[in-house]
């Protein structure tokens, strides 16, 4: 197995209130050089790291059901992302829809980015509803409730977000439609 590296500097633990009586634990690293095969990821996100799906590219990738996303004016670096969205389904499902597809899920600074440039990029839909937008999860602390929550963007504009459920006490998970990226 590959091993990535990754620079990290310090470790900050905390929880971020969202709202009453809502809070997310999040976990950020920062700074020196270190080698793990997955850190605070799961055995699919290390599998598109490795495949390099997380690396900036050309926009002579994308097919036609896809539209480039550069994220530096003239660089012609950048993603592709699906036009049109996929039919919600649960998150861990979406993910591998995704990587059977050779994709991921989109990131919310790319799926956000990508909103506000819908319209020349010829993206449909993208307020229409909520979409997975993180190939990442965390637990989630609402109010008496806790679970596991990934971000979710879009319903009513591109700076709508929340989270849904990937699992929950109860068994409740959420679902929401989905674009892949590369």
């Amino acid at each position: 197995m590959k091993n990535n590296k990754i620079q990290i500097l310090a470790v900050a633990t905390a929880f971020l209130v969202i709202g009453a009586g809502i809070a997310v634990f999040v976990q950020i690293y920062v700074g020196s050089l270190v080698e793990t095969p997955s850190l605070g990821t799961d055995m699919l996100n290390q599998y598109f790291m490795e495949s390099g799906l997380f690396t900036p590219h050309s926009s002579a990738t994308c097919d036609g059901t896809e539209a480039f996303v550069e994220i530096k004016s003239g660089s012609n670096k950048g993603y592709c992302i699906e036009k049109n969205e996929r039919a919600a389904q649960h998150w861990e499902d979406a993910k591998y829809t995704c990587a059977n597809a050779g994709k991921r899920l989109s990131e919310p600074f790319e799926w956000k980015f990508a909103c506000q440039n819908a319209g020349t990029l010829g993206l449909s839909a993208m307020t229409d509803n909520w979409e997975w937008a993180s190939n990442f999860s965390l637990p989630v602390y609402s109010g008496g409730a806790t679970g596991v929550g990934s971000p979710v963007f879009g319903s009513s504009g591109c700076s709508y977000a929340g989270w849904d459920w990937v699992g929950y006490g109860t068994g409740t998970e959420g679902s929401a439609a989905f674009r892949c990226v590369r």
